[in-house]
């Protein structure tokens, strides 16, 4: 595997293509390089990170800006069997109104599929699907006992006609951007 973790603000246990491995506070990032692109996590809080960024040789830009959410740190068993996707646990939060005169928090987990190619985030899911494993053969989610196609843009029974209103909705303009390159290029 060609990804690598690199520093956090404390001294932490770190994952590794070599094992395990502490690494010295040095910066405020986490940063998860693969072989197309890098996830920078920043913001730290409480063992958890506020924002999340997408690097590569020609762009840079922040995910899901504009969203009340915090970020667990990926690991190298979240990366596809190519290194196209990432898949990154992502936490939601807010109040809502329940009644006429009470509010209540809540949290709810999702995990988002990045493709690193283009930081597109390609689909978004909640619940069981998250529990899911990368097939060792190709870039296909395995749940419930069935691969599943995680981009939409490969998956012939998704509606073209929604394509970008879905991107939108789950990355915001920015997301339907990079999600416009055609899914099938390097």
């Amino acid at each position: 595997m060609k990804h690598a973790i690199y520093a956090v603000t404390f001294l932490a246990i770190l994952p590794t293509a070599l094992g395990c491995r502490a690494m010295p506070a040095s910066t405020d990032t986490l940063e998860l390089a693969g072989e197309y692109g890098s996830i920078i996590y920043s913001s730290p809080q409480n063992g958890v990170w506020e924002e999340i960024s997408y690097i590569n040789q020609t762009t840079e830009k922040k995910l899901f800006s504009g969203q009340s959410a915090y970020f667990e740190p990926s690991q190298e068993s979240d990366f596809s069997h190519s290194e196209i996707y990432l898949k990154i646990n992502k936490i939601s939060y807010g109040t809502t109104q329940v009644g006429s005169d009470q509010q209540e928090d809540y949290e709810r987990f999702y995990c988002a599929f990045i493709d690193m190619r283009t930081g597109c985030i390609a689909r978004q899911e909640t619940g069981s699907f998250c529990g899911g494993t990368w097939s060792s053969r190709n870039d296909h989610w395995l749940w419930t006992g069935e691969e599943v196609v995680i981009d939409p843009r490969l998956d012939s029974s998704f509606s073209l006609d929604n394509l970008a209103e879905y991107f939108v909705e789950i990355g915001g303009s920015e997301n339907a951007s990079a999600c416009a390159k055609n899914a099938t290029e390097k």
